[in-house]
């Protein structure tokens, strides 16, 4: 009985952690297409865009 208890707590860890993965993945590849749209945007002045691609660089690292 023991043993799966214990057997069912790591599961339940690794699912976590591969949850958080997830979001961070998500969150990540949000943050890439927020990029693109950035460079595509043409309405947006240069040193605009330069400071929102900075702070999302920042937020990246």
């Amino acid at each position: 009985m023991e043993s799966l208890y214990s057997s069912c707590q790591q599961f339940i860890k690794e699912m976590k952690g591969v949850r958080m993965a997830c979001k961070e993945i998500s969150m990540f590849s949000q943050l890439e297409s927020l990029k693109k749209m950035m460079n595509h945007s043409t309405s947006l002045t240069m040193s605009h865009q330069k400071l929102i691609k900075f702070s999302l660089d920042q937020a990246v690292s």
